[in-house]
């Protein structure tokens, strides 16, 4: 599944339902590490915890990043390396919209090199 603010709800329901372990992988830019990706992952697991799930240190970590930026999102994106770069190309309202959470109930999957939803293809 690909997940993000926009359809953490989504992503955290169906993967409740598997009844398994819940790996989160952030993508980075540049294979370097992202805020706004930790942010999301922390976003994610506040959202898959519950009694039954311990939660190794990077996931409590990122849950505690997310849970201290929550009320200010916008303005910690905008200060990282992403969000001073698209601040600087005049797009804030990208970053503004892509903190949006819940926006959207659709999990894309990335399967043999594609983005899919059921009946489309990106």
């Amino acid at each position: 599944m690909i997940g993000s603010f926009i359809n953490a709800g989504a992503v955290c329901r169906q993967a409740k339902q598997y009844g398994k372990d819940v790996l989160i992988v952030c993508a980075g830019t540049n294979r370097l590490f992202s805020l706004e990706d930790a942010l999301c992952a922390g976003l994610l697991v506040d959202n898959l915890l519950d009694g039954n799930v311990v939660p190794t240190d990077a996931a409590l970590g990122a849950a505690l990043m997310y849970k201290h930026a929550q009320t200010q999102l916008a303005e910690v994106a905008q200060s990282s390396r992403n969000g001073m770069r698209l601040c600087g190309l005049g797009r804030t309202e990208d970053i503004e919209y892509c903190l949006r959470v819940d926006e959207i109930d659709c999990l894309p999957e990335f399967r043999s090199g594609m983005i899919t939803l059921p009946g489309l293809q990106f």
